[in-house]
């Protein structure tokens, strides 16, 4: 754990309709969490909105990290949506491993494996969604 260069960064963006991409990059700690919970939270009040949280630049992570990961992925499915967390780094990876994060909530080893998900495992949510 560390200095300023390991602060986490939070980028949002929206590649699909209905779908949101967190990318995260640096350290999730007890000083970190509590504004990714936050920013997590906004995005996964949306309504039938798709989240993926990018993991790949995360270098540590600790429980409250983990707790905050979770309510989001349980806040997206209370409004209707899904989140899948993707690619989690080696050391992370790990935690999650020892935890059984994997038990509780959908992880995917890629980014692109978990934007995936939402193609192939999402039913259609209403008739505009329907297929032709």
């Amino acid at each position: 754990m560390g200095d300023a260069t390991d602060a986490l960064e939070i980028e949002v963006s929206r590649p699909f309709e209905h779908v949101v991409l967190v990318v995260l990059t640096g350290e999730i700690d007890i000083l970190s969490s509590a504004d990714l919970a936050s920013r997590l939270a906004v995005v996964a009040s949306e309504p039938a909105v798709f989240v993926v949280v990018d993991l790949a630049g995360i270098t540590f992570i600790d429980s409250s990290g983990i707790h905050a990961l979770v309510n989001a992925v349980r806040a997206a499915e209370r409004n209707g949506g899904s989140a899948v967390l993707a690619a989690p780094a080696p050391g992370p990876g790990r935690v999650f491993e020892i935890t059984r994060l994997a038990d509780v909530v959908p992880v995917e080893r890629t980014r692109e494996q978990a934007l995936a998900r939402r193609f192939i495992a999402a039913p259609p949510r209403g008739p505009e969604d329907e297929p032709l």
